[in-house]
């Protein structure tokens, strides 16, 4: 297991889903697995060594590549909700979601300071866990040291 303090870019071993419920079918079982890996990957995808704090492809794509890093990563967003969708979420969780996608962007879109405001904010981690609350499940975990789920 990495220590805090190691640099790190995607584990080598990608965790099982966080997920403890047996109320899924195996088909949202692979969905939710499926969003909580890109999440992770836009949101907290790099441990930021001696300061245990993450940051994800999000901002990293934002900053290198300004407005076009902004939209390619919320078209990498959409994906969730459309699966949030596929899961049967209502339209106005789905709305919530998009929301928090438009600002997301939109914000982060600014110079310098949007930036800063996509490394802190993490649209992608709080729309997987509008799906998991949907499902009654408890918030995905945040790091990558995440258990299998036991079978």
């Amino acid at each position: 297991m990495p220590n805090e303090t190691d640099f790190e870019v995607l584990p080598p071993e990608m965790p099982g889903a966080s997920y403890t419920s047996t109320d899924l079918t195996p088909d949202q079982e692979l969905i939710l697995k499926q969003v909580e890996k890109l999440a992770r990957i836009l949101d907290s995808a790099i441990n930021i060594p001696g300061l245990n704090w993450r940051v994800g492809a999000d901002g990293v794509i934002g900053m290198l590549l300004p407005v076009v890093g902004d939209v390619a990563t919320s078209l990498a967003s959409g994906y969730i909700v459309v699966q949030a969708g596929r899961l049967g979420l209502p339209r106005a969780k789905l709305a919530k979601m998009v929301m928090n996608i438009l600002v997301d962007t939109g914000v982060g879109s600014v110079p310098f300071a949007g930036d800063i405001f996509d490394l802190v904010v993490k649209a992608n981690l709080k729309n997987v866990d509008m799906i998991r609350e949907h499902f009654q499940l408890p918030p995905m975990e945040r790091g990558w040291n995440t258990p299998p789920a036991n079978r």
